[in-house]
């Protein structure tokens, strides 16, 4: 029973707004296709899981980062902390592919 003062579940759900990270989830979504379909004869399959492994351990890292973020209350401090985001999606993309195709 809930009763009219008592707020739905819904309206505690965190959103994700920042764009940077829909374009990052996107750029793994592709990684992490583009890693299943390729066939590279001499490549152990256990490789190709490792880098699947890789891109969802940084996706999943990277949604963790937004979500803590919400909580940094100093406007200089979220700046930083903003920054440290954009450079840790940087960084890992520019690893994974570097992981998937070379």
């Amino acid at each position: 029973m809930t009763k009219e003062n008592t707020p739905l579940p819904t309206t505690r759900m965190v959103t994700i707004d920042a764009n940077s990270f829909w374009f990052y989830w996107i750029a793994c979504l592709a990684l992490y296709t583009c890693n299943h379909f390729r066939i590279t004869p001499g490549v152990s399959i256990w490789i190709m899981n490792a880098v699947s492994d890789y891109i969802i351990i940084a996706l999943f890292l990277t949604l963790f980062l937004y979500l803590a973020g919400r909580a940094i209350k100093s406007a200089e401090a979220f700046k930083r902390y903003n920054l440290f985001c954009y450079v840790f999606q940087s960084v890992t993309l520019l690893f994974l592919i570097y992981k998937v195709f070379f």
